[in-house]
């Protein structure tokens, strides 16, 4: 009777041990492809934006993903850096670009989470 019970505590424990490294190699390979789109997109924004230093309030907003409204209002409050010409505040490329990293990572790591 003992010997039985061992065997299926065991089985168990082989079973669930199998499924958490099942599981193991799937966040790898989750986190694998998040450096991929990561070193993508940063090579992407690179690319696109060569030449460009800055970016007008609702291009970054886009990029953001941000009401202009909101980054209007970061800009004012000191939150965002940005030059003014004119009438008008340009973000550093930079700045936004690092913005955009940021809320990849951000993402991924709530979705880790969940996990």
């Amino acid at each position: 009777m003992l010997d039985q019970v061992q065997k299926e505590k065991f089985l168990r424990l082989k079973e669930i041990y199998t499924k958490l490294h099942s599981i193991e190699d799937i966040l790898m390979n989750i986190e694998r492809l998040v450096k991929e789109i990561k070193a993508e997109l940063k090579i992407e924004l690179s690319n696109s934006d060569e030449n460009r230093s800055y970016y007008s309030i609702s291009e970054a907003a886009e990029l953001i993903g941000l009401h202009p409204g909101t980054v209007w209002k970061k800009v004012r409050e000191g939150e965002i850096p940005a030059k003014r010409l004119g009438k008008k505040y340009f973000i550093p490329a930079d700045f936004v670009h690092s913005e955009v990293v940021k809320n990849v990572d951000d993402k991924f790591s709530k979705n880790q989470k969940k996990f």
